[in-house]
């Protein structure tokens, strides 16, 4: 470390504007390759630097281009403030949004392991210290483009609805290149997020850009139901055909910009708050072009991803957090749900899930959750482990700290991203599910430096071969057979209409 605070300590005694006592005692700096500095955050245990951008802004021309690098700059940054979100359907955040936050620990010996997390649409602010800290490893939390700013397509467009995908691997080439002057290994990258880390796994640009790969609550190979992710929700598909995005993308610039004689030039010139409301339809990223040139799903099937060890889940609960949208906007009519997801298959469905006495919210919820989330999680780790090294896990805590604080018309259990605190904050909870986090950081933590998540003092966690996952819950984990618990079988049966 010394070599790193000389050199801080060189660039700030020429800086004029900072003076060295004070920046000593009231945050870290970090001097990156090229020679700019980052002045951070710090308390005993770890160092946080926000808003440290790896691409420019996508705003204006940069519009629906691939990320251009970004700009360097002379002395010292201030990077103790966080940065605005990338805008999605729930965000108003500008476009000005390709940052990275990175945690990292503060007393370190040897290069660490890295985990690069890809926030996702729900996840919010999250504090990842005690991440760091506890298992000793380097967090950087990466935002991208989403929703119709991420997935856009139009004949007139290179590299057309795959934009999201290309500042995460933007950011990755980043990391790659600056994580050491944050004492974090480059060579020992763990990818981590929910559907487009498939897409990264079968990505041909994403070669040697990561080491390992995390999953969480991905769904990224079959198709998904209609009402199954909210209100009004459509039947989705996981990825979407590049000629038929592109003709969406016609199909809107015609709609917002008719009579404009550069149709892209137009759009690129509305302010974004015009623009989200078109994202449902461009959803997930198209497949076809240079970025992803085939189906993930067909790529995972045949086993030609990259071959890194994966660590892959999902909560017990997923659909609770739809099931309580859905209670919000007054769409309590559960069998109509159902029936709208799989027509004339619906009564089977709802026979076969159905317990006397129960919500029917729960009913549709445990239904939503085996078809969209479990059972293809289970199918996805059954032929990545044909690849290589696979971990699946069920975050199965039934009392997690809610995320819908006043809502009590049913519980919500292990919902959709309950998990996510147990990871990065720390849950505010009791003895037992505190325990519990300290778990999980120490197999992710494990996983990231070695590829394998055990460790000493932690529950044995098998491979993935004939159905083993790890169900994480607090003074119960252990390996279970999930798929066949949940009777992923009948599922296989049961297509979406």
């Amino acid at each position: 470390m010394g070599r790193r605070w000389s050199a801080a300590l060189a660039l700030l005694t020429a800086c004029t504007v900072l003076a060295w006592p004070q920046a000593a005692a009231a945050s870290p700096v970090v001097v990156l390759p090229g020679g700019a500095g980052l002045m951070g955050t710090f308390d005993a245990s770890t160092r946080v630097f926000h808003g440290v951008p790896y691409a420019r802004p996508p705003v204006a021309n940069l519009r629906w281009r691939p990320p251009a690098p970004a700009m360097t700059w002379q002395g010292m940054r201030d990077a103790t403030r966080p940065s605005p979100r990338c805008p999605g359907t729930s965000r108003a955040s500008g476009e000005d949004c390709l940052y990275l936050q990175i945690t990292a620990p503060t007393d370190v010996r040897t290069p660490l392991p890295v985990i690069v997390w890809l926030r996702g649409e729900d996840d919010g602010e999250h504090d990842a210290r005690r991440l760091a800290a506890h298992g000793d490893v380097v967090v950087v939390q990466a935002d991208t483009r989403r929703g119709i700013f991420a997935n856009f397509a139009h004949p007139g467009l290179a590299e057309s609805g795959a934009f999201g995908l290309l500042d995460a691997q933007a950011a990755l080439v980043w990391v790659r290149e600056n994580i050491a002057a944050f004492d974090g290994d480059p060579t020992t990258i763990t990818l981590a997020g929910e559907a487009d880390v498939c897409a990264h796994l079968a990505s041909p640009d994403a070669a040697g850009l990561f080491q390992r790969a995390v999953i969480r609550s991905g769904v990224c190979t079959w198709d998904v139901p209609a009402t199954a992710l909210g209100p009004g929700h459509a039947a989705t598909p996981s990825w979407t055909p590049l000629a038929e995005a592109s003709a969406l993308g016609e199909a809107t610039a015609a709609s917002l910009c008719a009579g404009a004689a550069d149709g892209l030039a137009c759009l690129r010139e509305l302010p974004a708050d015009r623009l989200t409301g078109f994202t449902p339809r461009f959803p997930v990223p198209a497949y076809g072009g240079r970025v992803l040139p085939r189906h993930p799903y067909d790529a995972i099937r045949e086993g030609t991803v990259h071959a890194v060890p994966v660590l892959s889940g999902t909560t017990r609960d997923e659909a609770r957090a739809h099931a309580v949208a859905h209670a919000l906007a007054g769409e309590t009519d559960y069998p109509a749900l159902l029936t709208a997801a799989f027509d004339d298959r619906a009564p089977e469905v709802q026979a076969r899930y159905a317990t006397p006495g129960e919500h029917p919210a729960l009913t549709w919820s445990r239904a939503m959750t085996d078809r969209v989330y479990t059972c293809p999680a289970a199918e996805r780790h059954r032929l990545l482990a044909a690849v290589a090294p696979t971990y699946a896990y069920e975050f199965a805590d039934a009392y997690a700290p809610s995320a819908f604080p006043g809502f009590t018309a049913f519980p919500d259990g292990a919902a959709h991203g309950f998990d996510v605190p147990y990871l990065l904050d720390g849950p505010d909870g009791n003895d037992a599910q505190r325990a519990l986090a300290d778990q999980m950081a120490g197999y992710w933590a494990a996983f990231a430096a070695m590829g394998d998540p055990n460790a000493p003092g932690l529950p044995t966690w098998p491979r993935f071969a004939e159905g083993e996952t790890l169900r994480l819950v607090p003074e119960d984990v252990r390996a279970v057979d999930l798929a066949g618990e949940r009777g992923c079988g009948f599922w296989a049966a049961v297509p979406a209409p």
